[in-house]
């Protein structure tokens, strides 16, 4: 496990980023609630001074007029990100994204 402490603060973010990208296609949660990524879809955020990372997707039925909708998380220097993306996958995979995501 590596130290937030070993990355600069810029880097938070993308870090968080490429974990999540790899986590959330090992777990199957695109399958489990029948939703599809957006090409690109986990991006870091660059609207405010505190990092996140943002998830876009849209329910798979009927996918051209479904609405988009997103996950964010905030990324801190104060906890490990490994931490933190496990958390962020723990909780989005056990709900619904059509109830518990927001919508562009």
């Amino acid at each position: 496990m590596s130290s937030n402490f070993e990355r600069a603060p810029s880097e938070l973010d993308q870090f968080a980023a490429r974990l999540l990208t790899h986590q959330i296609a090992d777990s199957g949660w695109h399958e489990r609630w029948n939703c599809l990524p957006f090409p690109n879809s986990i991006q870091v955020s660059d609207r405010d001074d505190s990092p996140s990372v943002s998830m876009t997707f849209r329910t798979a039925e009927p996918y051209l007029n479904s609405t988009p909708l997103w996950y964010s998380m905030s990324v801190s220097a104060h906890e490990p990100v490994e931490d933190q993306v496990r958390q962020f996958i723990e909780q989005i995979t056990t709900t619904d994204p059509r109830e518990a995501a927001q919508r562009h």
